[in-house]
Formats: structure tokens, sequence, C-alpha cells
């Protein structure tokens, strides 16, 4: 359902996802699990309780790293996150703040996609 609900910018589809109180484990390999069936996009997830949300995010390529868009994914959630081109994930004691942050992944992928031209 996710993979149908996926926006897609410029040729790439960006996958986003909320629960509350999935496990990191589980919410790990979902994206991993939606990233294989990308051929070029970017997978953000996250899993909300009250007192804290953990977010993942995945890609498939190294010019839409995971490490910068969880990193400002994060941030907007008043969190902290970083990793890899490929896999990287983040937290934060704000979940109030991941719906919205959420709402900017597009904006975000946006601004990658226009500063790799």
């Amino acid at each position: 359902k996710l993979l149908e609900e996926a926006e897609e910018i410029g040729g790439v589809k960006v996958v986003s996802g909320k629960w509350d109180n999935l496990s990191a484990e589980m919410l790990r390999e979902v994206a991993e699990k939606l990233k294989a069936k990308l051929k070029k996009g970017i997978v953000v997830l996250a899993s909300v309780s009250p007192n804290k949300a953990f977010l993942v995010a995945t890609s498939t390529q190294e010019s839409l790293s995971a490490d910068k868009i969880i990193r400002e994914v994060s941030r907007l959630a008043g969190g902290s996150g970083g990793g890899r081109w490929d896999f990287a994930q983040g937290g934060t004691s704000e979940s109030l703040k991941v719906s919205p942050a959420l709402e900017k992944l597009s904006l975000i992928v946006s601004q990658l996609l226009h500063k790799n031209r």
C-alpha cells in the first residue's frame, strides 16, 4: 500500500510511513523490503510512541543519501540521526513533531535532487 501511495519526484519514488509502537528491528525490516521493490527511490519510515520516535531511511542511490535525508527529517522532528548513503536511522523524544517532519520529505528530496544536478 505504501508503494502505491508513493510520490514521484524527478523520476524518484518517495515512500514514507508512520506507525505506533513498531519495534526498531521491524521498522528496519519493512524499510529494506520496500527498498528492494524500488528501482530508484528513497524510503523513510517512523515508529512513534508517546515519549519517543525512531526513524529509518533507505536509498537506492548514493546521490540521494539516506544519511542526509534522515539527518534533516530527524532535525525537523527535534532529534538527530545519521548513517550511510544507503541506510540511516534517527530518533527524537518529541514524537508529535514526526508527522510535520515527514510532510517535508518531498521538499527535502527535491532540494537534494536539485543540488546533485
